[in-house]
């Protein structure tokens, strides 16, 4: 698996270097070239106590692979080049030029056992890069070819830079830590390497009240937008936030405006977020309607450069406790004309479901919205009547002003849990409006667990990460395992599902197994509840992938569940992925992130559409700069 399998270097008067790795008995680890289009010389070589490799040379390539680099462009004739590359060869941690407009070769490398690295090489630039330097003007003097001066650079390693390698059907995960029990706020950016798609990511984040694990939100890894618009809900011990990520070089200006629930706009206003900085705030707080106490529709926003957006939800219970989840941003492009399924809601037994549905268009949106049961294999999913906003039916009618929002809440009242899909059928003519759920759960009469869900179009194939610690059943302090619910979209035939599990080697584990879902029809499990998969061992973690026959396909919504310190039901939104979905080109982006200070923090990434990948993972702070977080 080398990080760079062919020769990049035209002609035969051009070359690569390579870095190979042989075992004590003299079999090849790993071998890979390294090096762009022009000419590219190893010299030096260091290995450190992880197995990692360090590589400095010459190169005259303008496209040296670079990442996460010092600097980022050749900047003469030759430079030198300083590379890290992971223990398996299949990755750069990072690489970087290091020279000045003359010429310059880096000869030798060391690395002691704290990981300090120093380069010496030979330079005739007299602007070589210097700092704190011992000797900081150029005296000229003779190299190998020209006249110049020697050099010695110590360079510290990006902070917080960690490499990836996914396998094909599998993943990878990380665990945040600081070096302190300060809290740092941030997000984090995952960088593919030159040719590799980027993996589909998750980041469990979990905060810690005296000692007890009270809520955890998923943040996925997003692409860049130019615009977007959220549900906004202020009231009472409800809040909305939102978090914005500039990965850009430059600073992005941020024009925003509210939409009330008839339609009408209010509250605009403009702010800045600085190269590679980050903003994270409640709606009623500045930059946006700073003391504002009521706020129910939409929050939308124009960017003038790519930015990573997610929108938070807030809860306080009734133990006046914090309860965090996500929501989704919703895409302003062309509309959909289609009907929308829902593959889950619960209601009673504790459970109350919220569907918040958001008109992306400047058009009025109508329709209607139905319950349905989970039907069995042979016979098709029947209406429900179901308590909602406190009028009892089988279908509700909605109509949702231009740009604005409407909420429906089930009713919690009855001692048995229903559970089900919802069905959102536009009326003819109107386009359909983009589906969020919250799910709540109440025990003893406390909220103790919120999340938010994303619904999506239906596919006939989905991927998602998968965990089991031990037998959710159980109810143990600690214990963690993915549930899932699916629904058959088509209203005349039935589906059979199919899931399959590998692990995060991407390797098949021998579990499989499907069910049958009539028309409309739907299930609800956890992954030990799968058919075939009762004896699946703990701990586990893997990617499952769930597909169908149905041309209709199926629509699938993902949660982890645990139980905390107080044996309080949480639950944690851990979004699947269409197989069949669109691929992000390039950089994504966990919009917000927090590490420490009482918080928890785990990264998940796999491969959704059934792709490897490499490259690397890096945390920023609110204004900019490299966070020093270990990732384990």
């Amino acid at each position: 698996n080398p990080l760079q399998p062919v020769r990049r270097s035209p002609g035969p008067v051009a070359y690569d270097a390579f870095v190979t790795k042989f075992e004590s008995a003299g079999s090849i680890v790993y071998s890979t070239y390294l090096g762009g289009a022009g000419l590219d010389t190893g010299f030096g070589i260091g290995v450190d106590n992880s197995g990692n490799a360090y590589i400095c040379g010459r190169t005259t390539s303008a496209n040296f692979p670079m990442v996460n680099a010092i600097q980022s462009t050749l900047s003469g004739p030759g430079d030198s080049f300083v590379v890290k590359l992971n223990a398996s060869g299949s990755a750069l941690v990072f690489s970087t030029y290091l020279g000045g407009s003359g010429d310059e070769t880096a000869l030798g490398i060391a690395i002691d056992a704290r990981g300090n690295l120093w380069v010496a090489g030979t330079t005739t630039s007299s602007n070589f890069p210097t700092a704190r330097a011992f000797q900081s003007v150029y005296k000229g003097g003779m190299d190998l070819r020209n006249t110049g001066d020697a050099f010695l650079a110590s360079i510290v390693e990006p902070a917080s830079v960690t490499a990836y390698t996914i396998p094909q059907s599998g993943g990878s995960t990380f665990t945040a830590a600081l070096p302190t029990a300060s809290l740092a706020m941030g997000y984090g950016r995952i960088k593919p390497n030159s040719g590799s798609m980027p993996p589909d990511a998750v980041a469990i984040f979990g905060s810690r009240q005296n000692g007890v694990l009270v809520t955890e939100q998923g943040v996925p890894a997003v692409a860049a937008v130019r615009g977007g618009r959220i549900y906004a809900e202020v009231n009472g011990a409800v809040t909305t936030g939102l978090a914005i990520a500039n990965p850009n070089n430059g600073t992005a200006s941020i024009d925003f405006f509210f939409t009330d629930q008839n339609g009408i706009d209010f509250g605009r206003g403009s702010f800045t977020i600085p190269s590679n900085g980050q903003i994270a705030a409640f709606l009623n707080q500045h930059p946006f309607l700073n003391g504002t106490l009521l706020i129910q529709g939409t929050f939308s926003f124009a960017a003038s450069v790519p930015v990573s957006v997610i929108a938070l939800r807030g809860f306080t219970n009734e133990r006046s406790e914090f309860l965090s989840t996500t929501l989704p941003v919703a895409d302003l492009s062309a509309p959909v004309v289609a009907p929308l399924v829902i593959p889950h809601f619960a209601d009673g037994g504790g459970w109350s479901t919220q569907i918040l549905l958001l008109n992306p268009s400047d058009t009025v949106q109508n329709g209607t919205i139905q319950f349905f049961g989970q039907g069995d294999a042979n016979t098709a999913s029947e209406p429900l009547t179901i308590t909602v906003d406190g009028q009892q039916g089988g279908m509700f009618s909605y109509s949702i002003a231009p740009r604005s929002s409407k909420r429906l809440q089930t009713s919690n009242g009855a001692a048995n849990t229903q559970v089900g899909s919802v069905l959102v059928m536009p009326l003819s003519g109107s386009s359909t409006p983009t589906g969020l759920l919250v799910f709540s759960f109440q025990k003893a009469g406390i909220t103790v667990s919120q999340a938010g869900v994303s619904t999506q179009r239906s596919s006939r194939a989905f991927r998602m990460y998968a965990e089991a610690s031990a037998d959710i059943q159980q109810g143990s302090n600690g214990t963690i395992q993915t549930g899932l619910a699916v629904a058959n979209a088509s209203p005349l035939q039935s589906a059979i599902v199919t899931f399959e599990l590998t692990t995060l080697a991407g390797v098949p584990t021998g579990f499989s197994g499907s069910i049958k879902l009539a028309a409309r029809g739907q299930a609800a499990m956890f992954v030990s509840e799968i058919p075939g998969f009762a004896s699946l061992p703990t701990p586990f973690q893997g990617v499952l992938r769930i597909s169908t026959d149905s041309d209709a396909g199926i629509s699938v919504v993902g949660i982890r569940a645990r139980y905390n310190e107080r044996r309080d039901f949480l639950v944690t939104t851990t979004p699947p992925v269409d197989e069949f979905g669109p691929v992000p080109n390039g950089e994504v982006t966990f919009p917000d992130l927090a590490v420490g200070g009482g918080y928890s923090t785990q990264m998940v990434l796999f491969s959704g559409h059934g792709q490897s990948a490499t490259g690397t993972v890096s945390i920023y702070s609110q204004t900019g700069q490299a966070l020093s977080v270990a990732l384990h």
